[in-house]
């Protein structure tokens, strides 16, 4: 009987299979819902089968490779463990990374890698703690998130040293998203060209999940059929052009990204169907983003969900040139080991309690680094005081950004803080007129006259502004002044978190009536506002009164 070779190679089944794929253009992953719900002899279920071969080959090959290198190197060392601890698969499988149909980046193939390095010692498995490759002190080894740091500083030139630390929290929580269930957008910008942004992406490319190098983005439906097959990472190149707000559909685009930043975010689709013609599909928009650019012009509410990092050029040649012929082993290596160690801490971080935040990081801010803590949280070591750090140092900047206007506040938000900032101590009601002379004389430049409102800010847009906006619906007084009350603000500076214009009155006993000139002359009612002593009604019966005269008048009228 004949014997043949056992010999796999995967270059002759992606020649075989390469043409196919490219006329069929895109399929779903084989085994997965999409795929067997495709007729049998729709094209795309043929494709991802041919697919799914080809990978299977390269991984076939690659450990075949592996072996003989592996079976040499034990044959001929002195100390059998040494080339045990240092099995590498070959160069060949990382020049076909980008054939995977994951995109790239920490792919199938570097979970394996990954997961040999661990069992081969390579790496000291340390305590049962949150460390999870950290590997004990006594062993020589570096917790695998201080490893991928300490490998970003030799790249990477941040304008603060403190953000090598983000960009590594949050190449982290890439792998886990699925339990952090918000993804901060991370927003990698410079002043300057060439300051090494593109070397970021290149470097997340490495150590984030399932990446996507993306220069340009053709349109929202193209990303949410990419992340149809599961979560990817997105990495956006030159975004002060691909995410320009002067191009044509970029709203649209800018609202999945948007979206995509919460855990169950969908968008709709029309998909083909079989026999011709359309129907809508829910596709996922979730997915975190890293965006790369000189200073792009990005809508607020997006900022709001972006973290910063500042990037500088290396002039003075601190960092090393990333050539990736020589570093990609290395860089995989490091890859594999995070990938196992967020499989480790997995159900840590889904089913552990929330970690606090430093006060102050509410709502947007909270969403935003909410996931980074819980991720140091189970890297354990110094880790949770680094976010906790981090979020000060936000919430400091975003303090700073609003006195210098660099924050650019809507003109409804702006002028309830204003108004905050004049309205004198204790006044329970103000005059239209006297608000809006302080809020001229105070901010000129931006209630004063200008080229656009030459009068500066008037009665009427004055009230549109706050009816529109807030709710807030001006008053008069018994000798028939136009103006505000401080509690009807109450509700809208609640809402921007500025304290009230006058303090809440403590609940008091009830009184007898008619003591003294502070008790309403019709009811009897002990009174606390100012306003109320001076015309000797308290605001119900005030109000009660007002609605009587103007159901006298206009009984009048009728008759």
């Amino acid at each position: 009987m004949t014997t043949h070779s056992q010999q796999v190679s995967w270059w002759s089944a992606h020649e075989y299979v390469a043409p196919v794929l490219a006329r069929i253009g895109s399929w779903p992953m084989v085994g997965s819902p999409a795929w067997c719900a495709l007729p049998d002899d729709d094209p795309a279920k043929v494709a991802a089968i041919f697919d799914a071969a080809q990978h299977w080959a390269l991984r076939l090959e690659t450990c075949q490779e592996a072996s003989c290198e592996a079976s040499r190197d034990v044959s001929a060392a002195a100390d059998w463990k040494v080339p045990s601890q240092h099995l590498a698969p070959s160069r060949r499988c990382h020049q076909g990374r980008g054939l995977h149909s994951t995109g790239g980046g920490v792919t199938t193939d570097d979970f394996a890698r990954g997961k040999a390095i661990f069992e081969s010692g390579k790496y000291a498995t340390g305590s049962t703690g949150s460390t999870g490759l950290a590997g004990s002190k006594a062993g020589g080894f570096e917790p695998v998130l201080d490893r991928l740091r300490n490998w970003l500083q030799r790249f990477i030139c941040p304008m603060e040293p403190r953000d090598l630390d983000l960009l590594t929290l949050w190449s982290a929580h890439t792998h886990l998203v699925n339990e952090t269930y918000t993804t901060p957008r991370l927003l990698i910008e410079s002043p300057v060209p060439e300051s090494g942004k593109t070397t970021v992406l290149e470097h997340l490319e490495r150590f984030c999940v399932r990446p996507i190098q993306m220069a340009t983005v053709s349109s929202p439906a193209m990303v949410t059929r990419v992340l149809d097959n599961g979560v990817h990472t997105l990495l956006i190149d030159e975004a002060d052009r691909s995410l320009n707000p002067d191009k044509p559909g970029i709203d649209d685009l800018i609202a999945v990204l948007n979206s995509g930043y919460k855990k169950g975010a969908t968008r709709p689709v029309l998909v083909p169907v079989k026999g011709g013609g359309w129907d809508t599909a829910m596709m996922p928009t979730f997915a975190p983003v890293a965006m790369a650019g000189n200073q792009p012009k990005l809508p607020d509410d997006t900022l709001s969900r972006v973290i910063r990092v500042l990037i500088m050029p290396d002039h003075d040649g601190t960092v090393e040139d990333s050539d990736w012929e020589l570093i990609e082993d290395e860089a995989l290596e490091i890859a594999g080991a995070l990938t196992l160690w967020a499989e480790r801490v997995r159900e840590q971080v889904c089913t552990g309690e929330r970690p606090p935040l430093p006060e102050g990081a509410r709502a947007r801010t909270k969403e935003r680094w909410l996931p980074l803590k819980r991720v140091a949280v189970a890297a354990g070591g110094r880790w949770p005081q680094v976010v906790d750090q981090l979020v000060e140092l936000d919430l400091e900047r975003m303090r700073l950004d609003r006195e210098e206007g660099i924050i650019n506040e809507k003109p409804h938000v702006v002028l309830l803080r204003n108004i905050a900032e004049v309205w004198p101590p204790g006044e329970a009601f103000l005059p239209t007129d006297d608000i809006i002379a302080m809020l001229k004389a105070k901010f000129p430049s931006v209630w004063g006259p200008s080229e656009r409102y030459p009068n500066g800010l008037t009665a009427q847009r004055f009230g549109r502004m706050l009816v529109k906006n807030y709710g807030v619906y001006s008053d008069r007084t018994s000798d028939k002044v136009r103006g505000y009350s401080a509690r009807a603000f109450d509700s809208a500076l609640r809402s921007v978190r500025i304290p009230p214009l006058i303090e809440p009155a403590k609940p008091v006993e009830p009184v007898e009536p008619a003591d003294g000139n502070d008790a309403c002359e019709v009811c009897g009612q002990a009174m606390l506002v100012r306003v109320s002593i001076d015309r000797g009604l308290c605001e119900g019966c005030r109000i009660a009164e007002k609605r009587e005269r103007e159901d006298i008048d206009a009984a009048g009228r009728a008759s």
